[in-house]
């Protein structure tokens, strides 16, 4: 197995586990953060929703490269990445302010998410 092979492996099984991750984090919230009377679950549902979005705009980069929409203008359209990294390492520490369980799943969901915008980013320069 190539080392190609390997981190697309790598990559198929991610866009499989984060989803998964995002419903169980969600699910959580449902349960312990619905009052958003505090500040720790205010950041905690940012932190949650960014995440949420930012592997949403993940998911569709990756589908629209799969199916070559993004032609010669490949390194332009991933100019945004470096502000998704940004959120995302944001999310991770607002992770820290659910309650558990949920705050471990949200933890995991957002460090993947980051480390997806930071390969996309390698990838692309």
């Amino acid at each position: 197995m190539s080392r190609g092979d390997l981190s697309a492996l790598i990559t198929i099984a991610i866009m499989w586990v984060q989803p998964v991750l995002l419903v169980v984090a969600w699910r959580g919230w449902f349960r312990t953060e619905r009052p958003l009377s505090s500040v720790d679950s205010k950041l905690f549902t940012s932190a949650l929703l960014v995440v949420t979005l930012s592997f949403v705009v993940f998911y569709a980069a990756v589908m629209m490269d799969q199916i070559g929409g993004f032609g010669s203008t490949y390194q332009t359209n991933f100019a945004f990445p470096r502000a998704l990294i940004v959120l995302s390492f944001i999310a991770v520490i607002g992770s820290f302010a659910g309650k558990s369980p949920t705050r471990y799943v949200a933890l995991a969901a957002s460090i993947i998410t980051s480390a997806l915008w930071c390969g996309a980013c390698m990838v692309s320069h």
